[in-house]
């Protein structure tokens, strides 16, 4: 999301890679209606689109329902943007305590965490840790750990 006017604490959320089986059930949402207009949808992005966005991004808010290893909020974390992400699936695992984690069934919790994104201390305080985190999922780490399970079949 982008801090864009601060008009009454609004972000403008950019959102990537959205279904239209996703969009269509977001739509329906009574409790976003009142901020659609402040929604950008964008298709799938180029990398170099995509480091666009996180140059200028508050955060990325990633409320996955499913997920596999939770690529999206460490790349959010490498460029130095704070995540909000959801507390199923693989995520905290992944993630640990680098990241604020919300219900993504509720549309409360995820109002509370923008929210509470407006506080630049809160935002430092998970670029922080996000970046003491992001160290332990370097590409040199995992060259060295897949050299020691082969190693070890040796």
């Amino acid at each position: 999301f982008i801090d864009y006017k601060k008009q009454g604490g609004l972000y403008e959320l950019v959102m990537n890679g959205i279904s239209k089986e996703e969009l269509n059930h977001l739509l329906k949402l009574e409790e976003i209606q009142y901020i659609l207009p402040h929604i950008t949808l964008l298709s799938y992005l180029s990398i170099c689109q995509l480091n666009f966005l996180y140059k200028y991004a508050k955060g990325l808010i990633f409320p996955s329902f499913r997920e596999g290893f939770g690529l999206p909020p460490l790349e959010a974390m490498n460029h130095q943007v704070p995540v909000i992400t959801s507390k199923l699936s693989s995520l905290p695992e992944i993630c640990k305590d680098a990241v604020y984690y919300i219900n993504p069934y509720q549309i409360t919790e995820i109002t509370k965490a923008l929210i509470d994104f407006q506080e630049n201390k809160i935002r430092e305080s998970y670029i922080k840790k996000g970046n003491e985190l992001i160290k332990q999922y370097s590409w040199e780490q995992m060259a060295k750990q897949v050299l020691t399970v082969y190693e070890s079949l040796n």
